[in-house]
């Protein structure tokens, strides 16, 4: 519903990036935990706080390669008209990688200054 009122507001390119991420996110990350509790189990452990530590960690990954699909997003949708598709695509992945990476080296310097 709330990719529908984006895509209403802001049109169906803005909108659409709103549809997979949160259909596809909590049944991931919930998988993650459920999979790390049965492998401690297994172990002989309870596990529950390193499988919520596991799938936090999975949700950061999740929000950084998020980023990097906007900025995915954003060069096809401002340069398509531009380009050839094969240096389209080089330039969108260089810029999901570019995004997604600082995104990823910003938390992790963020989570050594909390320690």
């Amino acid at each position: 519903m709330v990719a529908t009122l984006i895509a209403n507001k802001w049109g169906p390119v803005i909108g659409g990036m709103f549809l997979a991420f949160p259909g596809i996110f909590p049944a991931g990350v919930s998988l993650v935990e459920k999979h790390k509790i049965d492998r401690e189990a297994a172990a002989g452990k309870t596990g529950l706080a390193s499988a919520r530590g596991e799938a936090s960690v999975e949700a950061a990954g999740a929000s950084a390669g998020a980023w990097g699909l906007a900025a995915f997003d954003m060069a096809v949708w401002k340069d398509s008209a531009k380009h050839s598709l094969p240096v389209l695509l080089g330039w969108a992945a260089l810029a999901w990688a570019t995004v997604s990476g600082m995104a990823w080296w910003v938390r992790d310097k963020h989570a050594l200054l909390t320690k």
